[in-house]
């Protein structure tokens, strides 16, 4: 299934809610694959399984939410890193570190 965009719409806070727990599960539950194409950066850490990082249509990187997180290929993944809002609970939890209470 290829999703655009898919909670482009909705409020930052329910974004995360919905594309966390129901896109993982409608997945399994359905047996489905899905592309995703956000253009923000932590709902593209929180939904995906593996990212790939595209730049003037080159494939810059590809891994897992933690792979990118803890090792960029390059400056370019690096700032994309850094545009969302800092890191909270679910974002720590990719890299297995606990968010300070």
């Amino acid at each position: 299934m290829l999703l655009d965009e898919p909670f482009g719409a909705r409020s930052i806070r329910s974004r995360a809610r919905i594309s966390s727990r129901s896109s993982r599960r409608w997945r399994s539950e359905l047996g489905l694959t899905a592309i995703s194409s956000p253009h923000d950066m932590t709902e593209a850490l929180l939904l995906g399984d593996r990212i790939a990082v595209l730049h003037a249509g080159r494939l810059v990187q590809v891994g897992s939410p933690s792979d990118l997180l803890r090792a960029p290929a390059d400056e370019r993944v690096a700032e994309l890193l850094r545009t969302p809002a800092p890191p909270g609970r679910a974002l720590d939890a990719l890299l297995g570190e606990s968010a300070p209470s």
